[in-house]
C-alpha cells in the first residue's frame, strides 16, 4: 500500500528519501515488502506524501497487521469487537413459551429454598438470557438470590476465549440488576457430539431439573431424585476441572477488598482503565478531594489510585461531556465542581495525554456508558458500574485477560488508529 501511495504522490521517491533521511536501501526494502517499516519511518514518510485521513488510517491498519502474527492481530480485533458490542443498545426479546417455563421452574425452586442453580448451556443461549431475567424477577434481594454456576458447552472447534468475547455481551445486559451471583466456567476444550443428543443441555435446581433440546425449543421437567442427583454429581465433578472465566460480586466491602488485595500484589505492573469519562481520582489532588468530600477514606482511596501505574482510556465524546457537565459522577460520588477547580482538572488531563490518559477514537472503539473496566496487571479484568461500585464482574481466565492486556499495551506503545494522539493528529489533520 505504501508503494502505491508513493507512486501517486507528487514528490519523487528520491525527494522523500532525501527529506526523511531514511537509508535508500532500507527505503526500497520497505517498498518491496522485504522489510517492515518502523513507526517513526511511517510517520516521516507520511509527512511528505500527505495522505488524507482515510488513507492514513488504512495505512496504519496495514502497518499494525504486518508487525504482529495473525493470531495476535485477530485477538486484538476480537477485543475491539467485544468493547463495541457492549456499547450497543440492549434488545429485549419477547417472552417465549420456553422462557415462561424456565421462569416458573426457577420461581418454584427459589421459593423452595434452592441456594444454587447449575446450568450446562452454550455460551450463546437464549435460555441463559431467560434464566437471568427470571432470576432478577424471582429473587430481587441480594441476600436471597441463589448463586448460578454455568458450564459453557462450547461446540466450536476454535480454541481460546478471545473468540468468544462478543458472546459475553448478554451477561452485561442482564447482570445490570445487581442481584445475580454468577460464576461461569469453560470446559477447556470444545464439546463434540452434542447435536446427536436429544436433550444435551440442562438446568438443575434444588430438587428438580429441566432438560433442554439441542435447538433450545423443547424443555422437559424432571423431578426423579435419582436422575437429578446423577446429573448434579456429574456437573460438580466436571466443575472441578473447569476453567473459571468470570464471576460476580455484589458486596461493596468485598469488592473494595478485592481491589486493594490485587493492587498490592501487582507491584509496578500497569493497571489499565477503560472508562466512559475521565476518572476524577487520577486528575484530582488531596486538597481537592478534602474540599468536596471531607472523608479521609476518599483521600486515602485517591492516593492509592494515583500511586498505581494507571493508564486511562476514555473517549473524545466522554471527555467533552465530562468538561461540559462540570460534575464528578462515578463510584458513588455525585458532586458539582467549581469552574476554577474544573479548569485545573482539564489542565491536568491535558498534561496526562499520551502518558496516563489516552483518547480513543469513538468511530473505532466505543465504550459502554454504564461500565468501567479495570485490567489489573495480567491477573483480572474487572467491570464495575460507572456510577456506583456496588457490583463487579470479574474475568480471570488467561484466554480472556491476556488478549485484553496485549490490546491495551499495544495501544500505548505502537502506532495504531484506535488512539487519537496529539502529535499524530497535528501532523496528519493540520
Amino acid at each position: 500500500m505504501l508503494s502505491d501511495l508513493l507512486s501517486q504522490a507528487s514528490e519523487s521517491k528520491n525527494y522523500v528519501i532525501r527529506e526523511t533521511g531514511i537509508d535508500r536501501s532500507t527505503f526500497y526494502q520497505i517498498l518491496r515488502g522485504n522489510r517492515v517499516a518502523t513507526e517513526d519511518q511511517i510517520e516521516r514518510i507520511c509527512e511528505y506524501i500527505h495522505p488524507d485521513a482515510a488513507t492514513y488510517g488504512k495505512l496504519i491498519d496495514c502497518y499494525e497487521e504486518e508487525r504482529v502474527d495473525a493470531k495476535t492481530y485477530q485477538n486484538r480485533q476480537y477485543v475491539k469487537q467485544f468493547f463495541n458490542s457492549l456499547s450497543e443498545e440492549e434488545t429485549t426479546g419477547r417472552h417465549t413459551r420456553e422462557g415462561q417455563q424456565i421462569a416458573a421452574f426457577l420461581e418454584r425452586e427459589t421459593a423452595a429454598g434452592a441456594e444454587r442453580f447449575r446450568l450446562f448451556l452454550p455460551s450463546i443461549s437464549r435460555r441463559t438470557t431467560d434464566v437471568f431475567q427470571a432470576m432478577e424477577n424471582s429473587a430481587p434481594d441480594n441476600e436471597k438470590a441463589p448463586e448460578i454456576f454455568q458450564l459453557l458447552a462450547e461446540e466450536s472447534s476454535r480454541r481460546g476465549a478471545a473468540g468468544k468475547y462478543p458472546k459475553f455481551k448478554d451477561w452485561f445486559f442482564h447482570l445490570k440488576g445487581k442481584t445475580i451471583r454468577f460464576h461461569a466456567y469453560s470446559l477447556g476444550k470444545p464439546m463434540t457430539g452434542l447435536n446427536t443428543v436429544a436433550f444435551p443441555y440442562y438446568i438443575i435446581g434444588g430438587t428438580g431439573m429441566l432438560l433442554i433440546s439441542y435447538n433450545e425449543k423443547q424443555i422437559v421437567e424432571v423431578q426423579d431424585p435419582g436422575i437429578v442427583n446423577a446429573y448434579r454429581d456429574n456437573f460438580d465433578h466436571i466443575l472441578k476441572d473447569g476453567e473459571e472465566i468470570a464471576s460476580t460480586e455484589t458486596d461493596y466491602i468485598s469488592i473494595m477488598q478485592f481491589f486493594y488485595r490485587n493492587w498490592l500484589t501487582i507491584g509496578r505492573e500497569p493497571v489499565y482503565l477503560l472508562t466512559p469519562r475521565p476518572c476524577a481520582w487520577l486528575c484530582s489532588t488531596d486538597e481537592m478531594v478534602r474540599k468536596y468530600m471531607q472523608e479521609e477514606e476518599f483521600v486515602s482511596y485517591g492516593q492509592t489510585f494515583r500511586n498505581l501505574n494507571v493508564r486511562e482510556f476514555t473517549t473524545q465524546n466522554g471527555m467533552e461531556a465530562f468538561f461540559m457537565d462540570s460534575r464528578i459522577h462515578e463510584a458513588g460520588v455525585d458532586l458539582r465542581i467549581d469552574p476554577e477547580d474544573m479548569k485545573k482538572v482539564r489542565e491536568t488531563i491535558n498534561e496526562h495525554r499520551d502518558r496516563i490518559t489516552f483518547l480513543l477514537d469513538d468511530r473505532r472503539v466505543r465504550v459502554h456508558k454504564e461500565w468501567q473496566m479495570f485490567l489489573i496487571g495480567r491477573q483480572a479484568a474487572v467491570f464495575v458500574p460507572y456510577e456506583r461500585t456496588n457490583y463487579m464482574i470479574c474475568f480471570t481466565n488467561r484466554d480472556v485477560v491476556d488478549p485484553l492486556a496485549d490490546w491495551f499495551e499495544s495501544r500505548v506503545t505502537s502506532l495504531n488508529n484506535d488512539i487519537i494522539r496529539k502529535r499524530v493528529r497535528e501532523k496528519t489533520i493540520a
